[in-house]
Order: C-alpha cells, then structure tokens, then sequence
C-alpha cells in the first residue's frame, strides 16, 4: 500500500558511488559483494551500496520481512472505502483483481529477482542509480523519499478519522492524535531497529485480526447481484490512483535485501505469501461491504468500522476500530521508515561530499570526529563565552542525534527531521496526498522498470539465484502492463486536479533547483582545487571515491 521504495539498512545508507560527472564521495563499510562491482559500459564506474557481510547483522529473515513487508505492500483493508465510492461496485471490484494480477504481481517477481542478484541495501533507488547514472539516479532518489514522506502523511488521517467516528470527536482532535501518533512512532524509530521489529509484529496480529473475523463473517451475506452493478459514475483519477496505491509497494522488499539471511530463499517465500494475502485482502473486504451497503455514496474513512457494527454488533465494531488503528500506526511506522532511510541515502550519496552529513549517522567503528569532544587547550576567551559544562553537554546533544540506536537504524536526527516533515504534511487534505504521491510513484516507477532491463543487458553474467524466465526481450514484456499502469496513473492525475499537478510540478522543481545548485557548488570546488593543488577536499565520514573505489577493487 502502500509501500514505497526505500533504501539502506542498518548499517549502511549510501546509494552509489561514481566518479562520473562530479559524483560525491561514498564512505565505504565492508567490502560489497562481486556482483555489485561489476564496471559498467561505457567506462562508467558504479558501486552498488557495499553491505556488512557479518552474519550477525543480517537479521531479517522470512517471519521479520514478512511482518515489516506487510506494511509495505497492504496494511489490511482499512481506509480503502475511498476506492469503493470512486465508481460502481463492478468496476472496482474488477479494477482491484486486474491490479493485483497485472501490476503487483510482475513487479513482485521482478523485485525478487533484482533482490537475489544485488544482495545489497538500496532496492530501487541502488538499481537505477547502477542502471541510469547518478544524476538520474540523483533525481530519482529526492522523488522516492518526498514519496515515502507524502504516503506517512495519509495514515495518521486515517487513524484519526477512525476515533473521531468512534468517539465523535471534532477536528481539533483528529490533528491532535495525528500528532501524537508522529511523536509516538518517532520515539519507537530512537530506540533501534528491534524495538521496530517487535512493536510490527505486534501490530500485525492486531490490525489483521479484526479483517479476517469481518471477512469469514460476511461471506454468508453475500449479494452477488450487487457486484455486477454498473451504475453511477467513476472517478478513474481516484481509482486509478487508488488501486496503484493498494499495490504499489513490491518494490519496496528488495531495499532491506543487505540485511536479509539467505535471499535466495527469503524473497520467493515472501512474495509466495504476501501476495496471495494483500489480493484477498483488498477483494474480499470490498465485495462483503458492497453486499451489506450497495450505496457507493456512503464509504468514507471509517464506514468500514460502522459496516462491522452492522453485521455482528458492537464488540466487532469496537475490535475493528482498534485494528484498524494499530493498522494506521504499522503503515505510517513502516513508510517512515522507509522516508528516513531514502533521505540518509540521498545526503550520502549526493550531499556528503558538500558538508550536508547532519543527516548521516557516525561511524561507530572509528572515534567521534575532533568537533564534538571538547577541547581542552582553547583559548581562555572562548571557553569564558561558551563554558566547559555547556560545551560537553552540546557535545553529548550532538552526539546522540548522530549516532544509531544500539538497535540498529538510523540516526536520530534524520528520525526527528523526517517525522517533523511528516507532521507538516498531516494537515494536508487525504485524497490530495494520494494523487500527488501516485505521480511521483509512476516517475519513479517507470525508471524501475527500465533498471530491471538495463541491468539484464549491463549485467548478464551477474548470477540470479531466482530468476524469472526469458531474456531481454521477455524482460521487456514482464514490464508492459506495469507501465501501462504507472503511465495511466500520471496521465488521468495530471488533468484531473490543476491544484495537484501544480503540486507535482513544485515538487519536481524543488528536486531540480537543488541539483543545480549542488552541481554549482561542486563547480566552484573544483576551480577551487585547480588554483590550488595543494588543497584537499574531504569529508570527515570517510575516504573520497577514487580512494573507496581503488580499496574495494584495487585494478
């Protein structure tokens, strides 16, 4: 659902490293494997993210991406009565099936087998950054995490309008616990990637409960007349945009490839599982609902619950709306999640090199760099302005924020920065989010497409241990229908709402202002270099690239 591509893992959160076109230095971590460090045509030198290849540290397996990748991909029914009232009950009903076969199910296997093949962290931000380059790459990246940020913003609305209906709340308070629940799942995101884990798991036998007990329940009322009914009006903006919504977040499996035990095995399983379930579980929902209140006009946020209390009394009623919330705060978890690490990656690969590391993690296996101890011969003036007390506790401030959780994870500045940025966009209208969101999806999306091609031609001799059928041109044919879709989702949005394609449009432009002006500060770094030789450029979160490159690789 709503699971967008993200990138990095616990421990590392770069994307690329390229010596092309003024590419930023990547810190190194361990050694990546082989496969990720096959030279490109054309002479073009491109790092997949190089991953720890400590055993320790891979600590996902089936059951742990099962419970996050659920997430990722549904998150349960809850929140989808927008589709049902964007047309009549036959058309969604069959618009919902033709997604998930036509759509969801190419781009789970083309995830899986991109997934085996690059066993490292980054999923389809690392992949087209190989495939495409780094400045296409560079690009890509900014949409993928403002993507990940506009799809947290919708579920703490969603969970909101759940209690409000619940408790007839006003306003006022659907903001408030929309805020609660961005601080709540921050402080989780602080404490590391187990505290992660375990609260997930938790989440998921709450909020999928509830849906099964509403589905076997409801299969005895069952009105098949009333899903072949094609009256009314389609909103095919809405439903188009919904359906990819449902869908969409496939992709997403392969970004945590670098810390899942055995690949090989743990992705088909999990596609194996996953999609059978999300297709069930957005089918079902819909035709039980449909069969208890044909009425299209009568499905917003929340209906579902009231169609619950309906159907076996209040205390499904009550369970449902307690799912249904724990299902809003699993999604917002997961897609933060997903925001904090694409951003990490972005600074990383695209921003490190300019001094932009607020958002990066320390290394932990090399000391604190010298500007956050305190120093212990400054001059008597400057320790009189800024006492010793204060430096060191500015010190232990920084340090924390800098530094991940014991956990694993990210860095809790990037945590705070991308649950303040996801707070902001919590005030913006549910239905807005989507489309805008969905278009910068289709952008994205249709360069993942193209990766998987590219990376067939660029990269045949790369072993896959799961690998779909075919050679490139059947590649080609796997992605057709998938880009049929993405495709139709950025037309129908764009002249569908001007308010919204001026907001894709800003957002774009925003990504290309600020390539130019990284573009034009590496410019002047340069000049800088050529009138001095002498000067040396570095960051203080790792070797440059020639130097990474030329220790990872020495020919």
């Amino acid at each position: 659902h709503r699971g967008r591509v993200h990138t990095g893992g616990a421990d590392a959160t770069a994307s690329v490293a390229a010596t092309a076109e003024g590419a930023p230095a990547v810190p190194g971590a361990a050694s990546a494997p082989a496969s990720a460090m096959m030279p490109a045509p054309g002479g073009e030198r491109q790092v997949l993210l190089p991953t720890s290849e400590s055993e320790a540290k891979k600590r996902v397996g089936v059951c742990t991406l099962v419970v996050i990748g659920f997430f990722w991909v549904s998150g349960g029914l809850y929140g989808n009565e927008t589709m049902v009232s964007s047309g009549p009950p036959l058309i969604v009903f069959l618009w919902t099936v033709l997604a998930g076969l036509c759509f969801a199910l190419p781009n789970a296997l083309m995830t899986a087998e991109l997934a085996t093949a690059f066993p490292v962290d980054g999923g389809q931000v690392v992949w087209t950054a190989e495939a495409c380059g780094p400045r296409i790459g560079g690009h890509n990246c900014f949409w993928v995490w403002f993507t990940n940020l506009l799809d947290a913003a919708v579920y703490p609305q969603i969970a909101a309008k759940y209690v409000s209906k619940a408790l007839q709340l006003g306003l006022g308070s659907e903001q408030g616990i929309c805020l609660a629940m961005v601080v709540c799942v921050a402080v989780t995101n602080c404490m590391g990637l187990d505290w992660v884990t375990a609260s997930q798991s938790v989440v998921f036998f709450l909020s999928l409960t509830p849906s099964l007990i509403f589905i076997v329940i409801g299969l005895g009322r069952l009105e098949p007349e009333v899903l072949t009914s094609t009256e009314g009006e389609t909103d095919w903006a809405l439903l188009i945009s919904w359906a990819l919504w449902l869908y969409s977040g496939f992709s997403t499996l392969g970004s945590m490839a670098g810390e899942v035990e055995n690949p090989k095995y743990t992705y088909p399983a999990v596609v194996a599982f996953l999609l059978p379930l999300v297709i069930a579980l957005n089918v079902m929902p819909f035709a039980v609902a449909l069969s208890l209140d044909p009425d299209t006009e009568h499905y917003d946020a929340g209906y579902f619950g009231t169609l619950a209390g309906q159907l076996s009394g209040l205390w499904l009623k009550t369970l449902f709306v307690v799912g249904a919330n724990m299902a809003q705060v699993g999604l917002y978890h997961s897609q933060v999640i997903a925001a904090e690490r694409s951003c990490g990656a972005f600074v990383h690969a695209y921003l490190s090199d300019l001094g932009f590391t607020c958002l990066l993690p320390l290394n932990r296996e090399a000391p604190p760099p010298s500007r956050l101890t305190p120093r212990m011969n400054e001059p008597p003036l400057e320790a009189a302005q800024t006492p010793m007390l204060h430096r060191r506790c500015l010190a232990s401030l920084t340090l924390w924020l800098k530094t991940e959780p014991e956990g694993g994870g990210m860095s809790r500045a990037n945590v705070l920065f991308n649950a303040t940025i996801a707070g902001c966009l919590t005030q913006f209208h549910l239905e807005a989010l989507v489309e805008v969101e969905m278009m910068l999806f289709a952008c994205s999306h249709c360069l993942f497409l193209y990766s998987f091609i590219a990376l067939r031609v660029q990269r045949p001799n790369v072993e896959r241990p799961f690998q779909l059928p075919g050679g490139v041109q059947t590649a080609v044919c796997y992605c057709l229908l998938p880009f049929c879709f993405a495709v139709s989702a950025l037309l129908t949005n764009l002249y569908s709402s001007w308010e919204n394609t001026v907001a894709f449009v800003v957002v774009l432009s925003i990504g290309a202002i600020g390539h130019c002006i990284g573009s034009l500060m590496r410019w002047r770094i340069e000049r800088a270099k050529e009138r001095s030789p002498d000067l040396t450029y570095t960051t203080r979160n790792g070797p440059s690239t020639t130097e990474y490159i030329a220790r990872i690789d020495p020919g």
